[in-house]
């Protein structure tokens, strides 16, 4: 099942992106940044008031051009047509480095001192210091006057500069980071290095990354966008998604507790044979291959389409899933094979724990469907005390009960203290016996939007429910509430990570 391992092992171009066939940017060219077309800060500015009033006084285009010039060795904005967008680039490479301002202007009203070089084109200019300034104007000058004007503050990384420029420096980084994690003997470190390794091979596949933030008086949105290099990895992972209307939302029981929601449709891709080598690191050296192969086997099987809920209460984490399934039979064989391998008690090495997994004895039904059980226990008697508290916390003590199973073309598993009853709840759910998950009301209007993006994966949080069960949260007198939404979208080529926050989520966590 492509979902399963997936939800356990997580984790528009703005106006800058030049067009096809247009001009490349220069290797020395890393990053830009727009505060948008003249009014774009205005939402902004709604939201920081409505979180609290006269909070956003300071958000202004008045005050955003002179701080732009500044940077730039401009003493002032005299020139610069406010009316117009203006950018701001930074160079490194080649003998320069600095930030460089291009906006439309009247050249001979440019506040410059002796240290600022221009270049100039059809009433556009390039300001900054010389040598910066030869680097890019050629490209700025054909390129950011034609373009559509941004409608929110944009920023672009071009990934395939800054990897090139700052090899070294990331490669150092990078033995540092490992190298700390091993002196402290992080039982984590393992995993670390193989989260690492798969940022880093992503980053070689991405041409640029923006980032756009957009707000108004109910909203603020933060988008982060990935955009592929060519016959990549990352490109035919993106290019082999669909959009999801989360419909298998409707497949899971009703819940009070559950702070998170995620529901969609994810295809590993390319990226298959990697999150299966990536689980076996997991499960240590010792782990057999069965084990792997049975991850393997569930992908296989699964449609790739998977709605989950869960929780932490005072008896530890609750999970409900559900995943569609396309070869009902053979998930069944699967599932009877994985129990066969732990019919008797088979320890792994989860991440340096020894954890046990056993089939539990007996098995129920609920309405024709089957329930068989399994347990996992984890040694924490060598673990640090804070880490332990942690983790009996999450699984009740030490050891967590888990069913799964199939019915009419779905697989399902419940997991927490209640798995068996939450099991009976999920299959009269998803066969509409019983009342199903609904999203919070604040949360409604979110999940709308992402389907009409045709988004392919959504989390839903939500922080009363998480603060109910928080006993630190909920001593407090701040009384933190509402929803929070982040996405997973591929529609038109890039690969979009949003995250949206009510102004109320937001006055929320104020008090």
């Amino acid at each position: 099942m492509r979902a399963l391992l997936i939800a356990f092992v997580i984790s528009g171009m703005g106006g800058v992106a030049a067009a096809r066939g247009a001009m490349s940017p220069p290797a020395e060219l890393i990053t830009v940044f727009t505060p948008g077309a003249p009014g774009s800060l205005d939402g902004l500015r709604d939201f920081a008031n409505a979180m609290k009033p006269g909070s956003g006084m300071m958000i202004n285009d008045a005050l955003i051009v002179p701080a732009l010039a500044a940077e730039v060795g401009l003493t002032g904005a005299g020139g610069i047509d406010t009316t117009s967008p203006l950018y701001l680039a930074y160079v490194d490479g080649g003998g320069a480095k600095g930030w460089v301002l291009i906006a439309k202007a009247d050249q001979t009203k440019l506040d410059t001192t002796a240290s600022t070089s221009v270049a100039a084109d059809s009433g556009w200019v390039v300001v900054g210091k010389a040598a910066a300034v030869k680097k890019i104007s050629k490209y700025a000058l054909a390129t950011f006057p034609t373009q559509a004007a941004p409608t929110a503050p944009t920023a672009t990384l071009y990934v395939t500069q800054v990897l090139a420029r700052y090899k070294n420096e990331i490669k150092n980084a990078q033995a540092a980071a490992i190298a700390s994690m091993s002196a402290q003997n992080n039982m984590m470190s393992g995993l670390a290095q193989s989260y690492v390794d798969g940022l880093l091979a992503a980053a070689a596949d991405t041409d640029r990354v923006v980032v756009t933030l957009e707000a108004d008086k109910a909203s603020a949105a933060l988008e982060l966008v990935l955009w592929p290099r060519f016959k990549t990895r990352l490109d035919k992972f993106v290019k082999t998604q669909h959009a999801s209307d989360y419909a298998m939302l409707d497949k899971l029981p009703a819940s009070t507790s559950a702070w998170i929601a995620i529901a969609g449709h994810i295809e590993a891709g390319p990226y298959r044979q990697g999150m299966l080598e990536l689980a076996s690191r997991m499960y240590g050296a010792g782990a057999p291959p069965e084990l792997v192969k049975f991850f393997d086997n569930l992908m296989k099987a699964s449609t790739a389409e998977l709605a989950m809920t869960m929780g932490i209460g005072k008896n530890g984490m609750s999970l409900e899933y559900v995943f569609g399934v396309e070869d009902q039979k053979s998930l069944d064989t699967t599932l009877a094979k994985f129990f066969d391998l732990i019919a008797k008690p088979k320890t792994i090495d989860v991440l340096g724990i020894p954890t046990t997994l056993q089939t539990d004895p007996g098995a129920s039904d609920h309405d024709g469907v089957s329930l068989r059980s399994y347990s996992t226990t984890y040694d924490l008697s060598k673990v640090p005390a804070t880490q332990a508290a942690a983790m009996k916390q999450m699984v009740g003590g030490g050891t967590i009960h888990t069913i799964i199973g199939s019915f009419d073309q779905l697989g399902f598993m419940t997991q927490g203290a209640d798995a068996a009853a939450d099991a009976g709840r999920t299959i009269d759910a998803a066969r509409g016996k019983g009342t199903h998950y609904a999203a919070p009301a604040d949360a409604k209007d979110l999940l709308a939007a992402s389907r009409a993006r045709k988004d392919s994966i959504v989390m839903l949080m939500d922080f009363g429910a998480f603060a109910a069960m928080n006993p630190a949260m909920a001593a407090t007198k701040v009384k933190v509430k509402g929803s929070m939404l982040m996405t997973v979208g591929f529609a038109d080529g890039g690969l979009h990570l949003r995250m949206v926050l009510p102004a109320a989520t937001a006055k929320s966590f104020t008090p």
